[in-house]
């Protein structure tokens, strides 16, 4: 059986695929026509939810990727193997090794050991 993945970003607020470019990156139709016939007002904030919206089939996390105005919001959900939204990608913080307390390293060590018996 083949593993077909999902390389799109999905609209939250109208359930379409974001496949429309515009000013802020891909969008829906239904978000591309409200930048461009009634643009959104204020300062544009953007942010990553802290908890994942949804699973992959694979258990893989799938977040969601938050642009905010005063009167218009776009949520995106971004499956883990998406590639085409590259606007929120902090090259440093993607790069940074963790360091954290001892025992996260055997957590870690563990949780690979799990994933490869399964």
């Amino acid at each position: 059986m083949e593993n077909h993945s999902q390389q799109f970003t999905f609209c939250l607020a109208h359930q379409r695929i974001e496949d429309q470019m515009s000013p802020v990156g891909l969008v829906c139709d239904c978000c591309k026509e409200k930048i461009y016939t009634n643009p959104p007002q204020g300062k544009c904030m953007s942010f990553w939810e802290s908890q994942p919206g949804a699973y992959s089939i694979n258990r893989e996390p799938c977040f969601i990727y938050t642009l905010i105005w005063d009167d218009f919001r776009i949520r995106s959900l971004h499956p883990p193997e998406s590639t085409e939204d590259s606007r929120s990608i902090n090259k440093e913080v993607e790069n940074m090794k963790f360091e954290g307390p001892f025992w996260l390293d055997d957590f870690f060590r563990e949780q690979d050991n799990f994933d490869q018996e399964s």
